[in-house]
């Protein structure tokens, strides 16, 4: 019986300690932004989890349509911009502008961080690139939204790689006076221990979904 007792106690003990060493083993996380977010982790080289971008669905024919309607009942306009938000950064274009949802994003991004900032010495960034292409519809109004954005993104960047130092970086931000375009896209690749992970995943999901919740934004 006392045996049977120590091999039990001794099997738990080890798979206890190898759970915690797990969690200090170190796993790399890509993010990337471009209409909707990709997350990637990896774990000495091999793929644990991911989020996919959501796919674009497929354009009906003009005979599907029209069967669509004839069956179909009218559909409820009610909080119709947020069904046709495809995503975080859609949703508060729609209800700010590109501009507007620029500044909400990086306004986020700067509460996240001063609340991982314990935690930011642990994480190792390998990359970080930016793309931000800013255009108003004069030549006037694209030099003071291109103000508006650095004020906004700059301060950021600078925050994160003060703390965390960055081996590569490429940022892209820049006013457009020609062709009258927008673009907003980035990624990330970072480097930390499982233990450090969960901790910052969870320190920013909360204050992601305080943000969310002040903007009245909900996930479909």
């Amino acid at each position: 019986m006392k045996i049977a007792l120590i091999i039990t106690a001794s099997v738990l003990a080890f798979i206890l300690l190898l759970g915690l060493a797990l969690l200090f083993l170190p796993v790399s996380v890509f993010i990337k932004f471009k209409e909707d977010f990709f997350v990637k982790i990896k774990f000495f080289g091999i793929k644990v989890y991911e989020i996919p971008q959501k796919k674009d669905k497929k354009e009906k024919t003009p005979r599907q349509i029209e069967g669509k309607k004839a069956n179909k009942e009218p559909e409820k306009t009610e909080n119709i911009v947020l069904s046709k938000a495809k995503s975080f950064f859609e949703f508060f274009k729609k209800k700010y502008g590109f501009f507007g949802a620029v500044k909400k994003i990086f306004s986020f991004l700067k509460d996240a961080l001063t609340h991982i900032k314990p935690f930011l010495r642990h994480i190792k960034v390998k990359k970080v690139v930016l793309n931000l292409i800013i255009s108003g519809d004069d030549a006037a109004d694209t030099a003071i939204k291109y103000g508006q954005v650095c004020t906004a993104v700059y301060p950021v960047l600078s925050f994160f790689e003060a703390v965390c130092g960055v081996d590569f970086k490429k940022i892209n931000v820049k006013s457009d006076f020609t062709d009258g375009k927008n673009e907003f896209d980035f990624s990330l690749l970072v480097k930390l221990k499982i233990y450090y992970l969960l901790k910052t995943a969870f320190k920013v999901y909360k204050e992601y979904k305080n943000f969310t919740l002040k903007e009245n934004y909900n996930e479909r």
